[in-house]
């Protein structure tokens, strides 16, 4: 009588040559021999500096522009025939200040003004003009942005004026209407006045420019040591800033860049596009900070290559 023992023998037994008959007439093929590179990067860096620009210097960019005679009315008839002609010359320069985002100016000008009258009666046209002088100072204000774009916008409005000599008539019985010719000449001197500014400021404060160069350049690997061939690698992306503030004459942006850093041993790594300079992060929590995380890759040919060349020939004894 089989035993149930002697069943599962026979079982075992029939799996056994089935495997083995397999293993006899399946050829497996090896896998081809690859390497993973580690996906470990580091955290990103960032590494803050400041950009400044004296007010002084825009000042005297300003004075340098804004030059010689400013208005110049030679016209009784026009502005609805105000019987008036106006000449106004710069006195002296310009004075700037800042609070903040906002320069603060002065404009002291020297008048010629030539008013009158001129009527005519049962055909008759009497008239009779009479020249003034005098000195006005005009007060302006410019506020200055940074935007994400990286341009600078500029907002320039009046603030009022202040005679410094009212204009006296020379001949007595002709009066000169001071208010009007004040606001005259402001209006008409806010354009050329805002454009002035922006063009001073830009100059001084203009990142974008500087901001595009360094953007192409931080894309290139950078030689750090040609005998260890040696390349260091910068993936930015992206900038920050700080509104722009002004402190004791020097009006300053802090500004940032945020980029993933590399170091790599041997052949000169890819570089890859830049591609378009990414928008201004504006904020107040950017500022002159520098955090650095960096990562280093030798690759192990690189390793052998280096002990090869330094090590060969090289005798070493104990004892």
């Amino acid at each position: 009588m089989r035993t149930p023992v002697f069943n599962l023998f026979k079982a075992v037994c029939a799996v056994l040559l089935l495997l083995t008959a397999s293993c006899a007439t399946v050829k497996i093929e090896k896998p081809a021999e690859s390497y993973l590179r580690d996906a470990v990067r580091p955290q990103p860096s960032i590494i803050g500096f400041t950009a400044e620009a004296r007010l002084a210097d825009i000042q005297a960019e300003l004075n340098r522009s804004f030059s010689g005679l400013v208005y110049e009315d030679n016209s009784l008839d026009d502005n609805g025939g105000d019987n008036l002609m106006v000449k106004a010359w710069k006195q002296g320069d310009i004075q700037l200040a800042m609070r903040d985002n906002t320069i603060i100016y002065r404009v002291p000008l020297r008048l010629w003004i030539k008013a009158g009258f001129k009527t005519t009666r049962l055909g008759i046209t009497l008239s009779d003009y009479r020249e003034a002088s005098g000195a006005l100072a005009l007060m302006f204000r410019t506020a200055v942005n940074l935007n994400p774009d990286w341009t600078l916008s500029t907002q320039t409005e009046t603030t009022g004026y202040e005679w410094l000599t009212e204009p006296v008539v020379k001949v007595a019985g002709i009066n000169v209407p001071v208010k009007f010719v004040a606001d005259l000449i402001l209006q008409k001197n806010l354009r050329t006045l805002s454009s002035a500014i922006d063009e001073s400021v830009k100059e001084y404060l203009d990142l974008k420019p500087y901001a595009l160069e360094a953007w192409k350049s931080l894309n290139q690997p950078l030689i750090l040591n040609e005998e260890y061939r040696v390349w260091l690698s910068m993936q930015p992306s992206g900038f920050f800033a700080t509104p722009i503030m002004a402190r004791d004459g020097v009006i300053r942006i802090r500004t940032g860049l945020q980029a993933v850093i590399e170091t790599q041993v041997g052949e000169k790594p890819a570089a890859g596009p830049p591609g378009p300079l990414p928008r201004l992060k504006i904020g107040d929590e950017a500022g002159e900070r520098v955090v650095i995380n960096a990562s280093v890759d030798i690759p192990f040919a690189e390793i052998n290559r280096q002990a090869s060349q330094y090590l060969s020939g090289q005798t070493f004894t104990q004892g």
